[in-house]
């Protein structure tokens, strides 16, 4: 949760549009300073219209007679089919009220109702009678009031995340790649292991910019942001949408999940981020689906940024070393996983300039 000091005068009805259960703000001032912080543009705060009441928080708020924190991720979950604009975090405004950060969306349109319904089916969402759908709750051709929906069985929906994260080729096997602990997933890797292989409990993350290649369900994406990254990529061609849903139930909502497929994609990067390099980038084990290491990857590095690479058991060990050490400074082996196949780690620094 964000706290946020405003000036009063920018809830008037002259500075913030109402819809059935809050106010937008998106004054020049309000989305400059979440650009600061997000590192975003076209961020603005829908702020409740009524104050807190005593005891509650931003977490533990209801808008209308849901929890705004339920509100929150069917709303993030309606984002990711472009149905709605998505929530990047929860805030109290002037120790007073609470508030979502989110995307504003400018263009012109009216909200697809018939596509939120249907898709409510697939995630257990049901609306209220009086949901009230008006043209005040939009904002271009998003819904931005999402007072009338709920879960209607909430361990349900977390319940088929968790099934479709242990599905490979149609067949239930009962893990996922990687483990969520906080949902209950089983996974077959050890992050605990990797972790302490690479050594990130020692890398500061306080600001950085940070891309995970080959994400999976998230974890790592998870824990920079945890550490405190400013923006996080992840990238997976086949598990995006469940890294998404993942980061979704557990509140990390400042992580944009890609579903593309490298090299072939790597442009589309930068094109639905703005982020063309990036202070760290992880591309563990990622090596059989991208034909082991190519330049590109080193590409994606800021100067002076770090590359952590896992190798992979069916390739040959010590085949990426020549590559790595060609294009970064600094090449150290870090050790070696063993949590599934034995596959090398590397830190990699990237030169700041030609000369060193």
């Amino acid at each position: 949760m964000i706290e946020l000091n405003l000036n009063p005068s920018l809830l008037d009805p002259d500075n913030a549009r109402p819809s059935s259960f809050a106010y937008i703000v998106n004054a020049p001032e309000v989305e400059a300073k979440l650009a600061r912080i997000f590192r975003r543009r076209g961020l603005c705060l829908k702020v409740s219209r009524q104050p807190l009441k005593e005891g509650l928080t931003a977490e533990t708020a209801t808008w209308g007679r849901a929890p705004l924190l339920d509100l929150s991720r069917i709303q993030n979950i309606y984002a990711w089919h472009g149905l709605a604009p998505r929530v990047y975090a929860l805030g109290l405004l002037n120790d007073e009220y609470a508030a979502q950060v989110v995307e504003f969306d400018r263009d012109e349109g009216k909200a697809n109702i018939p596509a939120i319904l249907s898709l409510a089916q697939r995630y257990g969402v049901k609306s209220r009678k009086n949901w009230d759908v008006g043209p005040r709750n939009w904002i271009g051709g998003h819904l931005v009031d999402f007072s009338g929906l709920y879960f209607e069985d909430w361990e349900w929906t977390l319940g088929q995340l968790v099934i479709e994260a242990y599905t490979r080729r149609g067949k239930n096997i009962g893990s996922a790649y990687q483990s969520v602990p906080g949902l209950g997933i089983r996974g077959q890797r050890d992050m605990q292991h990797r972790l302490s292989v690479v050594g990130l409990d020692a890398v500061d993350f306080a600001g950085k910019i940070v891309l995970d290649l080959g994400c999976n369900l998230g974890a790592f994406c998870r824990y920079s942001a945890r550490r405190g990254a400013a923006r996080v990529v992840g990238v997976d061609r086949v598990t995006a949408r469940q890294a998404y849903e993942v980061a979704n139930w557990l509140g990390h909502w400042n992580i944009d999940y890609l579903d593309l497929s490298l090299p072939d994609e790597i442009e589309a990067i930068e094109a639905a981020t703005g982020l063309g390099q990036f202070d760290i980038v992880f591309a563990n084990a990622i090596v059989n689906h991208v034909n082991g290491y190519a330049p590109w990857l080193a590409g994606l590095v800021k100067p002076g940024g770090l590359l952590y690479f896992e190798g992979h058991g069916k390739v040959e060990r010590g085949i990426y070393t020549a590559g790595l050490e060609r294009d970064f400074g600094e090449v150290t082996k870090l050790g070696e996983t063993t949590d599934n196949y034995q596959r090398e780690v590397f830190r990699c620094r990237k030169r700041t300039s030609r000369s060193q």
